[in-house]
């Protein structure tokens, strides 16, 4: 893994684990991992529109940790 998708990987997993709640911590998680694991052997065109994906994800990531389900127990 190359640099930039490796500082997102691991900014969004550190975003996912910011969630208070259990089943949306883990939930977050997975899907990180999950999605990084499919996109592993993209190459060119098709990984730089995913890697723009994760960005916007990342976004979205912490919006929703700062809000209402990261207070939920």
């Amino acid at each position: 893994m190359s640099a930039p998708p490796l500082t997102l990987y691991k900014q969004l997993m550190r975003e996912a684990k910011r969630f208070q709640n259990y089943n949306f911590r883990e939930y977050a998680i997975r899907h990180v991992r999950d999605d990084f694991r499919r996109n592993a052997g993209l190459q060119g065109e098709s990984a730089a529109r995913e890697l723009e994906h994760g960005r916007l994800e990342l976004e979205k990531l912490r919006r929703m940790a700062t809000g209402k389900h990261a207070m939920e127990d």
